[in-house]
């Protein structure tokens, strides 16, 4: 285990400095124009705790497994997360914030294990490109998430790694309006489409409750949901290999008729 302790500062001038194995942080964290790499197993306060990151310029990118949920603060200033893991606990920004936690490295295996999410994540992508969002075991969806550009410059793919149920704890007329527990499909881009979906056929991703997919242009499971006009998707929606099901979630169709 590594400790960087009161007084000590990790940082990488222009460069890159990663780390690794178990650590923790209460001294200050510096990417000084650079890159840090957080890699390993460490807790999230380690980042968002007061005090820990010292921003002048630089990104402070996730590798490694983050535990217990992840805070987002203007003095720690914009998150990637790079191919790591975020694990347990709650997902927020600090009100009045503008920090975001973005998943823009195309390819990287990110991943939310067992997370409630309160506040969105940016996946946007490089133009053309796309991004893949991974989940494990449960998620709670608090908020409205992008999934792939409105105007179709990106694509993005929220994938179940093994059997998950996305709930919400929104409860339509009780919730501060209706923008939580919903995933926003964005339109296509040439072959490519925005998914939410599981990558083993032998696991169930289980919309629950409130939870509402509205498209755009995109592929639930492995069925299409077109871009299409007035419509919504009653009843229990249950795809190949048991993929998809939908308890009392909801999908929405704009603009023309499509499937679900």
């Amino acid at each position: 285990m590594f400790h960087n302790l009161p007084g000590g500062v990790w940082s990488a001038p222009n460069g890159i400095l990663r780390t690794g194995s178990t650590w923790t942080n209460t001294g200050v964290l510096n990417p000084t124009g650079g890159t840090l790499e957080l890699g390993g197993t460490f807790a999230s306060t380690a980042v968002t705790d007061p005090g820990r990151v010292s921003r002048a310029g630089g990104v402070i990118k996730l590798t490694g497994i983050a535990t217990g949920g992840l805070l987002l603060t203007d003095s720690a200033g914009d998150l990637v997360l790079g191919g790591g893991t975020i694990s347990g606990g709650t997902i927020d920004r600090v009100p009045g914030s503008t920090a975001r936690l973005s998943v823009n490295v195309a390819g990287s295996v990110s991943i939310l294990a067992g997370v409630t999410l309160n506040t969105p994540i940016d996946l946007t992508a490089p133009t053309g490109s796309g991004v893949n969002l991974y989940l494990r075991d449960s998620f709670v969806l608090n908020t409205t998430l992008q999934v792939g550009a409105a105007d179709g410059s990106w694509v993005a793919s929220i994938v179940a790694i093994n059997t998950v149920a996305i709930t919400t704890s929104y409860v339509p007329g009780v919730g501060p309006g209706t923008v939580f527990g919903r995933f926003v499909l964005g339109e296509r881009v040439n072959a490519g489409s925005n998914n939410i979906t599981s990558n083993n056929s032998g696991t169930t991703l289980t919309l629950g409750e409130n939870v509402t997919i509205v498209g755009g242009a995109g592929t639930i499971g492995v069925q299409p949901l077109l871009s299409g006009g007035p419509g919504h998707r009653r009843g229990k929606l249950r795809q190949q290999h048991t993929w998809l099901t939908r308890e009392s979630g909801s999908l929405e169709v704009a603009r023309r008729s499509g499937s679900a």
